[in-house]
């Protein structure tokens, strides 16, 4: 029997124990203790939003507001291996700081790879949550700023305003924030101070010693110096009892307790965002799809009894803001019904008295009764809103003619009648005796049409006080609500139509302030239009001239009656400051009477377009610059090689002389490397297209930062540490000399006072995993990484997501163009690679390239010295530079050929064209007067079609070698060039087929 009873039980509690053990379990840990009202409003946020879900919440305190150091660190986690040892979470809620840090350090050791909400974090920053892949929140973050303005606004005669907070993790925090708003508050505003790290005596005592026109800003104080823990509240209930000055707060837990309110943060607002957070993720919503809340919502509140303490006036107050401990009198709630009672019951009184003075005549007050009556009645009916009114059982004792009528029938048939269904509203008016008033209901009319009716409930009061029955009064309203919705529809058409424009449009009334903008002029102001509405034009988009005078011109508009007006390169700067150039036009708005009502503006950001001529002029600048320094360069190369041939040719007769022949090696050695200098220099003045072939990387970043320690400031110190050899880069070597050039005359930008640029490299491997997860667009397999760090001022945060973005800098104007690190960017990521940037202010920036390396080889530049023919051959030698001809003429038979002489393109031509047939081979000078090295060749080709020819030039473009070799020319020598490099190209033209 017992084990026939046995299965069916097992069978009937399996669910309960299966649906018990399914739930989610959800682990809460609290950076403080219980009983600390912060962390204790978090907990009720947290477990009411869990409430809608099947989570299983377990709860901890850290207690660590009494304890914090790394032991009691140490036994916490021990007591959390012990206690859940066996226990899976699925998710876990961290709350304050403390608990967020403890759970980054050891929460995957204690509790496996579990998703994080965290709340109640202060003055979060994207670097703290770097590398914690599955964590979102609530940033919690004082409106310090906000709390001091509206101090300012309500104690204009604030001399100094005390920011009060304590020495912990999050007080430093706060003290953090204070400093920043301390560093850019503009002069003339009161004096700022930060107040920490004391005992609550020392406290007490400071707060009986605060001068006057002092102004307290009280954040949290729940640690003393000496380790002592307090209630926050507590010493809000301290600063009140002991100071004689307004205390303002920004946590919720300071209210009620002495301050007179602000911008505060509810604990309970932070557990309730963060439990549905929770359940998001509880339900399959992936961690990274939840955004991280960083805007911390703040609600405005005022204690009045503080407020009648201090005599701040209500009408001082903002608007939004909310005013409790406000004393109801019995009057403010039931104004309108004591009215209505008080007339009832004057009239009441008024027809006992009326009947009282006239007892001794029955029939007359009889005769006064019904002409009463008939009064009442008659101002009853020419009423025009629908009344009628009832007894406590709801049955019709009578009504108006207004009411008749609506109802189809007389309003003898009305009286005695209970409607087939009570209404609640008056069951409800007679039970509680509180008036309905106003209510606005849609029912449908006789005609089947819906109609909107204003509805009143009203309870009529016997001799003892209690309703003995009901008045309604209905107001048909439809026609009304019609025109508002006509109104309102029109509204919104006008409202789509001007933010469908792509210029931002405000309009003001005849005072300036403004009626509409639209939603690109939110863009460009930077500033909501339910905050601009209402506001001043000149605070909302503040203009000035170049000059830095101010611009009003809706003010010029409304003062000058003028019909329109046009402004041109107008400057505005942003909340966030940044800065614009507009074109602007003001026109009035007038009535149908031509009477002004007001002015629009419409107004486009002429910016980028601005930037793009100032780039275009720029660039015309350069290409100038470039086409002189070619010149410069043929020259000066022509002089070079007329040096470098000269020592070459002296060499021989001074072998026997060896302090001469060092010498001579010294001025040999000179000549290259300032053929070398000139080389880097061309670089800059190239006007081909970006090649694309093997180079070596490693190569072109010596050649680079050579060039860059001839140019930079010599207070700047460059340090170069390279790893790897024969590291090949596919791309243009050119335009990543361009790159590494750009980031290093930013980094000197950024060290005026002199500095240390490093450049360091190696090798990596990038995986699959992490090639997928990267913004850029990479390959799996080796990298050539390039870390390039300075030591100067840093980026600002507020600009470090921005600095690739063309046309942006921070730069003062005519010092940049805003293109040099977009044009970085746009070469890295052409070349198959990554860029990223690091800075702190003050401490510098570094820059981390990675190219994808290929295998290969790189055909080497260097052309070795080949034998001369001895003789065998006859050589025409076109050069317009005197001392290139002589010196040429000497290496030519130097190296065993006959030689003949042009000094230029024309001459050249004639004695070709005398005697090709003995002319084995021509070597031509590219630029020359008369005729150019280019259309001599090909005149020459045309007399022999089989001519062999050498160009040489100090300054060749790569195009123009590129259509010289599509037009039959192979061999190109560079000057100034040596004995064995001319030598070597002129074995390889002879053996030309």
């Amino acid at each position: 029997m017992r084990k026939s009873l046995l299965l069916p039980v097992c069978l009937m509690t399996f669910p309960l124990i299966w649906a018990e053990s399914g739930k989610d379990k959800v682990l809460l840990l609290n950076s403080y203790h219980k009983g600390f009202r912060w962390s204790d409003e978090i907990t009720r946020g947290v477990e009411d939003s869990l409430k809608t879900g099947q989570a299983e919440l377990y709860i901890e305190y850290m207690d660590t507001k009494r304890l914090f150091h790394e032991s009691y660190l140490d036994h916490l986690s021990q007591l959390y291996e012990d206690k859940y040892g066996e226990t899976t979470f699925d998710l876990v809620i961290t709350s304050d700081n403390n608990a967020f840090d403890f759970f980054r350090q050891r929460g995957k050791e204690l509790f496996g790879d579990v998703p994080q909400i965290f709340c109640g974090y202060n003055y979060l920053k994207p670097s703290d949550l770097r590398g914690m892949d599955r964590v979102t929140g609530i940033n919690e973050q004082a409106d310090l700023e906000g709390n001091l303005n509206l101090i300012m606004s309500l104690h204009g005669d604030t001399r100094k305003i005390i920011i009060l907070t304590e020495n912990t993790v999050s007080g430093k925090r706060v003290q953090e924030e204070y400093r920043r708003i301390r560093d850019r508050a503009p002069p003339g505003l009161p004096e700022l101070e930060l107040y920490f790290d004391t005992t609550r005596d020392e406290l007490i005592q400071w707060a009986r010693d605060l001068p006057e026109k002092t102004v307290v800003l009280m954040t949290f104080f729940s640690v003393d110096r000496e380790g002592e823990t307090y209630g926050t509240e507590e010493i809000a209930s301290l600063l009140k009892q002991y100071s004689s000055v307004p205390v303002y707060g920004s946590w919720d837990f300071t209210f009620g307790y002495g301050i007179v309110g602000g911008f505060l943060i509810e604990g309970y607002d932070q557990g309730f965002r963060a439990g549905s957070m929770a359940l998001q993720v509880l339900n399959g919503t992936p961690v990274k799809a939840i955004p991280v809340e960083y805007d911390t919502p703040q609600h405005l509140k005022f204690d009045y009894r503080q407020l009648e303490r201090f005599e701040i006036p209500l009408s001082r107050l903002p608007p939004e803001g909310e005013i409790d401990f406000r004393p109801r009198t019995f009057y403010s709630r039931y104004r309108q019904a004591i009215w209505i009672g008080l007339a009832i019951f004057t009239f009441q009184s008024l027809v006992i008295l009326y009947l009282i003075s006239l007892n001794r005549s029955k029939k007359r007050i009889q005769n006064q009764l019904a002409e009463q009556k008939d009064l009442l009645k008659q101002v009853i009916n020419h009423i025009p809103h629908r009344i009628y009114w009832k007894d406590r059982d709801l049955y019709f004792l009578g009504c108006n003619i207004a009411f008749a009528q609506a109802a189809g029938t007389a309003e003898s048939e009305i009286i005695g009648v209970k409607a087939p269904f009570a209404e609640t509203e008056e069951e409800e008016t007679l039970l509680s005796g509180i008036p309905l008033l106003d209510r606005e209901e849609k029912h449908p009319g006789s005609d089947g049409a819906a109609r909107w009716i204003q509805k009143s409930r009203i309870p009529i009061e016997g001799p003892e006080g209690k309703a003995v029955g009901v008045l309604g009064i209905d107001t048909d309203i439809t026609e009304r609500k019609n025109d508002q919705l006509t109104v309102e529809t029109a509204e919104r058409k006008l409202r789509a139509t001007m933010d469908s424009i792509e210029e931002g449009v405000i309009s003001t009334d005849w005072e300036g302030r403004i009626v509409q903008m639209n939603r690109r002029a939110e863009i460009l102001t930077g500033v909501p239009r339910k905050e601009g509405e209402g506001g001043s034009c000149a605070d909302i988009l503040p203009l000035t001239r170049n000059s830095g005078k101010p611009v009003f011109p809706v003010d010029e508009v409304l003062r000058e009656e003028r019909r329109n007006r046009i402004f041109g390169n107008l400057l505005f700067q942003d909340p966030r400051g940044k800065e614009y150039i507009l074109a602007l036009s003001c026109s009035p708005i007038r009535d149908g009477s031509e009477n002004i009502r007001g002015a629009v503006m419409v107004f486009r950001d002429i910016t980028e377009e601005k930037l793009i001529q100032k780039q275009l002029i720029h660039t015309e600048k350069m290409d100038t610059l470039g086409q002189l320094a070619g010149g410069i360069t043929h020259d000066f190369n022509n002089m070079l090689g007329g040096i470098m041939s000269s020592a070459q040719l002296i060499k021989p007769y001074l072998r026997t002389d060896e302090k001469a022949a060092g010498y001579l090696d010294m001025l040999i050695s000179t000549v290259r490397k300032a053929g070398d200098l000139t080389k880097e220099l061309l670089l800059f003045s190239r006007k081909s297209d970006a090649s694309t072939a093997p180079f070596e990387i490693t190569r072109e970043i010596n050649q680079t930062m050579n060039l860059l320690g001839r140019i930079l400031d010599k207070h700047i110190t460059i340090n170069t540490s390279q790893k790897g050899e024969n590291c090949l880069i596919n791309g243009d070597p050119s335009r990543i000399q361009s790159a590494l050039m750009n980031l290093g005359i930013n980094a000197s930008h950024a060290m005026p006072g002199g500095g240390t640029i490093d450049v360091v490299t190696d090798i990596i491997d990038l995986d699959e995993d992490f090639c997928r997860r990267s913004p850029f667009d990479l390959k799996p397999g080796r990298y050539f990484r390039i870390l390039f760090a300075d030591t100067g001022t840093g980026i600002p945060d507020a600009y470090l997501g921005r600095i690739f973005e063309p046309f942006f800098t921070t730069k003062e104007e005519g010092k940049g163009t805003g293109l040099g690190l977009s044009t970085v960017f746009r070469t890295v990521e052409q070349h198959g690679g990554s860029i990223e940037v690091e800075s702190r202010e003050g401490e510098g920036t570094a820059f981390t390239l990675c190219l994808p390396l290929i295998s290969g080889e790189v055909l080497s530049e260097e052309e070795s010295p080949g034998e001369s023919l001895n003789g065998v051959a006859q050589i025409l030698l076109v050069d317009d530079d005197p001392v290139m001809r002589v010196t040429g003429e000497e290496i030519l038979k130097h190296l065993g050929y006959g030689v003949a002489l042009a000094d230029d393109g024309e001459d050249g031509l004639e004695y070709y064209r005398s005697h090709w047939n003995s002319i084995d081979l021509v070597i031509l000078d590219m630029i020359m007067p008369k005729m150019n090295g280019r259309d001599c060749y090909m005149a020459m080709r045309e007399i022999n079609p089989a001519i062999r020819a050498i160009l040489t030039s100090g300054f060749t473009t790569t195009e123009d070698v590129r259509r010289l070799k599509e037009e039959g020319l192979a061999y190109f020598c560079r000057k100034p060039y040596t004995i064995a490099q001319l030598g070597s190209v002129i074995e390889k033209a002879m053996k030309q087929e």
